[in-house]
């Protein structure tokens, strides 16, 4: 898919994760907004699957830590035709079948999210596993830089380094944000880069709302575990959601809708 149908499929993204966050007033638009850039390239451009057999052994895996990003993958899902557009209008009651975080269940969807930090080392697993059964599928992870805080992430970084595992890439969504507060470049003791490259990961850092960045980067050959540090933007696509750390979790005002829908409108349009 070229570049400009990738920026307008992630264009209608946003506008729809935001429609149905303002329905049902449930939702994350901040982190979604950051990391739709990175999905929409992954999933139309990237990945190797088969909508009818979303089970097929030799699928690329994608496993998503930030799982309350789970609009913007609900979007994707349904129009790829993993699943029926009309579960969207249950999303978020109860009994439904697309809920808050992201569920195995749902065709497409790999692992259940919820609990922070497991991302990488799942997907060092299913890396492994490649391997062992003579497969050639590659397996991604996406985990947010608040996310990276976690203990776990790090021993699978350490293990997927040491053990030089094979087509396994990992995305970061750096947006600068944790859950309520802004992330201080200064007070890290090293960057994340660093702490990747000192665990024997190829290290590619990059805008993650540049598709040519973002494809560039995934098409990358490396020898061993490569990660791939994406620079985003919370809220990004809404001027006044961009970098606020009220937009993890809140639901617009109604005058925010508006404004939010006039611009998600227009950037849809103009993409």
């Amino acid at each position: 898919m070229n570049i400009k149908r990738l920026k307008k499929k992630a264009a209608s993204n946003r506008l729809q994760v935001l429609k149905t966050v303002m329905k049902t007033k449930k939702g994350h638009l901040g982190g979604t907004y950051s990391c739709i850039d990175l999905l929409t390239a992954l999933y139309y451009n990237q990945m190797r699957y088969d909508v009818g057999h979303p089970n097929d052994s030799n699928r690329d895996r994608l496993i998503i830590g930030k799982g309350h990003a789970c609009l913007g993958v609900y979007n994707i899902l349904i129009d790829l035709g993993f699943i029926d557009a009309k579960l969207l209008d249950e999303y978020g009651s109860n009994g439904s079948y697309l809920g808050a975080q992201l569920d195995m269940k749902i065709p497409g969807v790999e692992t259940n999210t919820g609990s922070l930090g497991h991302a990488i080392g799942i997907a060092c697993g299913l890396a492994i596993a490649a391997k062992l059964d003579k497969l050639d599928y590659k397996t991604y992870a996406l985990v947010g830089d608040g996310e990276c805080d976690e203990g776990s992430i790090w021993e699978s970084v350490m293990f997927a380094g040491q053990n030089q595992i094979q087509n396994l890439i990992v995305l970061i969504d750096r947006n600068w944000q944790s859950v309520t507060e802004i992330i201080n470049k200064e007070n890290e003791i090293s960057s994340l880069e660093s702490r990747f490259e000192a665990s024997g990961w190829n290290v590619i850092t990059i805008d993650g709302h540049n598709f040519d960045d973002i494809l560039s980067a995934l098409n990358t050959q490396a020898d061993g575990p490569l990660v791939i540090v994406a620079d985003t933007v919370k809220g990004k696509g809404v001027s006044f959601m961009e970098s606020g750390v009220k937009w993890h979790h809140s639901i617009p005002s109604e005058e925010e809708y508006n404004q939010a829908l006039k611009e998600l409108t227009e950037a849809s349009n103009y993409a």
